[in-house]
């Protein structure tokens, strides 16, 4: 009882701060932090209060007031952030505290999660279940886990102890969703994604699921009207331009493919992933290795270290006839690499054109071709979307 009341009144001398923070870690809810911004806050808004909330809580933990709890609260806002180093940081210095409360662990379980350590999220989960009795949140979450290592009678059994506690709850359907697409359900799976968009209209993750269903049965027109309808909430989210691309790619409608991968680009200019949609549409179906090239450059500027950058861009050069500039870069990427093959293969690929001849004469034979995006077909890939940060 004691105890009890000590929790209280702490929780309690904190109370301003609690109330900002819960509004901002109740993001954990949702996969992106976009889905539960309350009407009448905008980004800069919650950003704002979020940095003054997380250096209050700094000064409380500098001068060790309720270190656990304020920990805590700082590893939620951080998670709802998605900076999950830090989230996970200082909930582990909040259970070296106190490693007995139940939320604790449901918070590092989320954290786990989102970092696909499935294994330790599990454990995690089921320590917070041994602490925390009937709590829906930690049943989705345990619902989300155990699907993903296809255990799916445990995951179907925890679903519908959440949903007897919380039947509002759209995390639920979005769960129930995923579980009905890995049986082959699809319909069952489309309708589950859309009464949890119902019940939370601002559900992102549940348009992107159903829009990936409804384009892998070529129900491209759904696709595009469910994108559509999420636009309207989520107009400078990136994700979701990326996703129109994409179907107007599989309609072959490479003009708007293109004008959408831009648009993403313009809301995230580090996403790597519609620099190589552009170079496929570029590449093989336009065979323009110029606007290739630039796409190329962008990317090496990105992250210098992506795979074969260098070979990449001298093939754009060489398939464009500028020897010298492809030469350049194959050399970049032998200085890189010495023992790299394609470099070498591509230099001497140089050397034949350059001395007139076409063949594949001399030591050429002995090295493997690499294959270029002229010669791959390339499946787009969604992206893994379905996070547990929200749930």
């Amino acid at each position: 009882m004691q105890t009890s009341f000590c929790i209280y009144l702490r929780c309690f001398s904190l109370a301003a701060l609690t109330g900002a923070v819960l509004l901002l870690s109740g993001c954990e809810k949702s996969e992106k932090k976009d889905d539960t911004i309350p009407p009448g806050l905008t980004k800069k808004m919650m950003s704002q209060l979020n940095e003054k909330s997380i250096a209050a809580l700094t000064d409380y933990i500098s001068r060790r007031i309720d270190p656990d709890l304020n920990y805590y609260k700082r590893a939620g806002l951080y998670f709802a952030e998605e900076q999950y180093a830090k989230a996970l940081s200082d909930v582990n210095s909040a259970l070296a505290h106190r490693d007995n409360v139940g939320e604790y662990y449901l918070l590092r379980s989320r954290i786990l999660r989102e970092n696909n350590q499935l294994e330790d999220a599990l454990h995690d989960a089921q320590r917070a279940e041994a602490l925390l009795q009937n709590n829906a949140e930690l049943y989705i979450l345990l619902a989300d886990i155990l699907q993903e290592i296809k255990d799916d009678r445990n995951a179907s059994q925890y679903l519908s102890l959440a949903l007897g506690m919380d039947p509002h709850n759209a995390n639920i359907f979005f769960v129930r969703g995923k579980l009905e697409l890995q049986s082959g359900d699809t319909t069952s799976a489309l309708g589950s994604f859309r009464e949890s968009i119902r019940k939370n209209p601002r559900m992102l993750r549940a348009y992107l699921a159903g829009a990936d269903a409804y384009m892998a049965l070529g129900d491209y027109a759904n696709a595009s009207e469910i994108i559509n309808q999420s636009i309207r909430y989520f107009p400078s989210n990136s994700d979701l331009m990326l996703q129109k691309g994409d179907i107007y790619l599989a309609q072959n409608r490479t003009d708007s493919a293109v004008y959408f991968y831009g648009k993403t680009l313009q809301l995230d200019p580090k996403r790597i992933d519609a620099h190589l949609r552009k170079i496929n549409i570029y590449q093989n179906k336009w065979k323009s290795y110029y606007l290739a090239m630039v796409e190329y450059t962008a990317i090496k500027a990105i992250d210098p270290e992506y795979e074969e950058i260098n070979i990449r861009i001298a093939q754009a050069y060489e398939n464009m006839g500028n020897l010298y500039r492809a030469k350049e870069y194959y050399a970049l990427e032998q200085e890189k690499d010495p023992e790299s093959k394609a470099a070498r293969y591509g230099l001497w690929k140089i050397r034949q054109k350059e001395a007139g001849l076409t063949g594949d004469e001399g030591e050429g034979n002995a090295l493997p071709r690499i294959k270029t995006l002229d010669s791959l077909k390339i499946n787009i890939i969604p992206l893994e979307r379905h996070r547990a940060a929200d749930l």
